[in-house]
C-alpha cells in the first residue's frame, strides 16, 4: 500500500511540475574570479591552471584548474561557528535552513550613498509596518544599494579611508537591528549587499555575535542590483560550497519569483 501512494504522489507531483509555470529566476550572486572582493589581509581568489590537453591518446578536449582562496570570499555564507564557538559549522547547518522564503529589505534611499549608515531597529520595524512582520523560516536580505560598486571600485565598496585598508566604512547592520531579527524568533539567516554584517571600524563583530550566536548564518557581498525582487513573495535557495568544517564558503544565492514556498 505504501508503494500505491508513493506512485500516487509521484503521479501528483509529475502533473504539478508540467502545469506550473516556470518560475523567474534570479541569481543574486556573484562569480569567482580575479575580481572578486575579499577581505582585507585574507587569501585572495586565484586560480592556476593545472592542465590543457588537446588531440592527445584520443582526448578531443581535457581542463583541469587549482584554486586557492579564503572561506569568506565574494558572496559567501558565514557559518554560525565563525562568530560562535558551539556553532554549527558549514557543514553542520540542516539543509533545510538554506531552502526557504525570501524577504527583501530595501533601505537604499535611505543609504543614498552613506557609507556610515547603519540599520536600526526601526529601520525594520517600518517596513514590517508596510510589507507584514518578517515570516519564521525565512532568510532576510538587506538592500543598501552597494552593489554598483562591487566591480567597479574595491576602494570605494570597502570604503577605504586614505588609501588605509584598516579603516573601512560601508552600510551595515547595527547591534540593536541584529537582536530585533534574532527576537523575530526563527529567522534562518540574514544577507547584505555589503562586504560585511558589521561595520568596518566595529572591530568586535557585535552584528555577527548577536546573529551568529544565536545560530543564524549570514550571506555577505549579495548582488542585489536587479529591480525585479521583490519585498516579498520569493524563495531562496542558498547553495554554499560543502566545506565540512568551514567557517564561511562561497555560495551560489538563487532567488524563485513566482514559486509556492514549501519546507523541504
Amino acid at each position: 500500500m505504501a508503494t500505491v501512494f508513493a506512485f500516487v504522489n509521484f503521479l501528483v507531483f509529475c502533473m504539478t511540475a508540467q502545469s506550473a509555470p516556470r518560475p523567474e529566476v534570479i541569481d543574486l550572486g556573484y562569480g569567482l574570479d580575479d575580481k572578486t572582493q575579499f577581505w582585507p589581509g585574507t587569501q585572495r581568489f586565484n586560480v592556476t591552471l593545472e592542465l590543457r590537453v588537446k588531440n592527445k591518446s584520443g582526448i578531443p578536449w581535457l581542463a583541469m584548474n587549482t584554486f586557492e582562496t579564503s572561506d569568506h570570499i565574494g558572496t559567501h555564507v558565514d557559518a554560525p561557528f565563525h562568530f560562535n564557538e558551539k556553532g554549527w559549522k558549514i557543514g553542520e547547518i540542516p539543509l533545510h535552513r538554506f531552502m526557504v522564503r525570501g524577504v527583501l529589505i530595501d533601505v537604499s534611499n535611505k543609504v543614498k550613498g552613506n557609507n556610515d549608515f547603519v540599520l536600526e531597529r526601526e529601520d525594520i520595524k517600518e517596513w514590517e509596518s508596510q510589507h507584514g512582520i518578517i515570516p519564521d523560516e525565512s532568510i532576510v536580505l538587506f538592500r543598501f544599494g552597494w552593489s554598483s560598486r562591487y566591480y567597479d571600485n574595491r576602494t570605494a565598496y570597502f570604503g577605504f579611508g586614505n588609501s588605509n585598508s584598516s579603516i573601512m566604512n560601508y552600510p551595515s547592520l547595527s547591534k540593536d537591528a541584529a537582536k530585533y531579527i534574532v527576537e523575530c524568533g526563527n529567522v534562518f539567516g540574514v544577507g547584505v549587499d555589503t562586504p560585511s554584517l558589521d561595520p568596518g571600524k566595529v572591530v568586535s563583530g557585535e552584528a555577527h555575535q548577536t546573529l551568529l550566536g544565536a545560530q543564524i548564518f549570514g550571506i555577505e557581498n549579495l548582488n542585489l542590483e536587479n529591480d525585479a525582487l521583490p519585498a516579498t513573495g520569493f524563495m531562496l535557495h542558498v547553495l554554499p560550497m560543502k566545506i565540512t568544517h568551514g567557517t564561511g564558503a562561497p555560495c551560489r544565492v538563487i532567488a524563485f519569483l513566482g514559486h509556492r514556498v514549501r519546507r523541504l
